[in-house]
């Protein structure tokens, strides 16, 4: 395997052009919308901005003091069932939009920590901590548990068939090389 570092690629410039033609066509066809379209995205930016710039700092402050490769030297020393333990613990707790959780769970892919347990973390945030009084007050305390412990099964069972699925996969795969 090689260990040449990839040139930091811009992600999103496509998109962004795409936006910023529309906008210009939108302009040059109806200004009146195309303001007030523009002045209601300015304000939503200026609503999330602070949130967004909290989330980036708190995963730059997570990148520093846990580094992805030390992440999945973790998940590798503690072994498979640590491992699994700790993504079904981690997607429990985790909270917020997914895509903010992406990029850290790419470098922990690249980093070796295996499909199936970043599968099982995605699985376990099905569970959301906050809303859990709520769904007890609809739902009650048994359905509640007996669900939240399915969807711990789930998780688990969804990343051993992505494990199985990709061993057999990489087998089939090195067979026909």
């Amino acid at each position: 395997m090689k260990n040449n570092p990839q040139p930091h690629k811009l992600k999103g410039v496509r998109f962004l052009a795409l936006v910023v033609l529309a906008y210009v066509i939108l302009f040059m066809t109806n200004s009146q919308q195309a303001q007030q379209s523009l002045v209601r995205a300015l304000g939503i930016i200026t609503q999330i901005l602070p949130i967004i710039s909290v989330v980036v700092l708190i995963n730059a402050l997570i990148n520093w003091w846990l580094p992805a490769k030390k992440m999945a030297l973790l998940f590798k020393e503690q072994g498979p069932k640590r491992g699994w333990g700790i993504a079904v613990i981690a997607g429990v707790l985790s909270h917020g939009p997914m895509y903010l959780w992406y990029p850290m769970l790419a470098d922990l892919r690249k980093g070796g920590v295996t499909e199936g347990i970043i599968v099982t973390y995605f699985y376990a945030r099905a569970i959301k901590l906050p809303l859990l009084p709520l769904m007890i007050d609809y739902f009650g305390v048994t359905f509640s548990t007996i669900l939240v412990v399915y969807i711990l099964i789930a998780a688990l069972l969804q990343g051993l068939v992505m494990q199985r699925w990709n061993q057999r996969y990489a087998a089939s795969s090195a067979r026909s090389n």
